[in-house]
């Protein structure tokens, strides 16, 4: 999914890079829509505000706890908001499953592998 036949841009910003820094990756994107499609967009200090502000990872869980959230297909679909979460959930047999298929893509967006 990262590379492809056709000649378009690609942009590619991991979650755990906007968990960081949300603000500096909302930049990141505009700047590449601006240098790949000249798409330039007014107001983008206070879009930017705006972004930040509305995709705080708790006032998203608050307002599914209140609203719900259309793309969960159950249970909650805000769990907690930080990465690398999936160490202490995981065996390390399913790391090992999951190294094993995805580790070369995985060392290419500079993921540290466990085994």
């Amino acid at each position: 999914w990262t590379t492809s036949n056709l000649e378009v841009p690609l942009l590619i910003i991991k979650f755990e890079d906007l968990i960081l820094n949300r603000e500096k990756y909302i930049r990141v994107l505009l700047d590449f829509f601006k240098k790949n499609f000249n798409l330039i967009i007014n107001n983008a200090e206070i879009k930017i505000r705006n972004i930040v502000d509305s995709t705080n990872f708790k006032k998203l869980k608050e307002k599914e706890a209140k609203e719900g959230f259309s793309e969960s297909l159950s249970g909650k679909f805000f769990n907690n908001g930080k990465s690398g979460i999936w160490e202490s959930h995981l065996s390390d047999n399913q790391v090992k499953i999951i190294e094993n298929k995805f580790g070369a893509l995985m060392k290419k967006h500079k993921y540290k592998l466990r085994f």
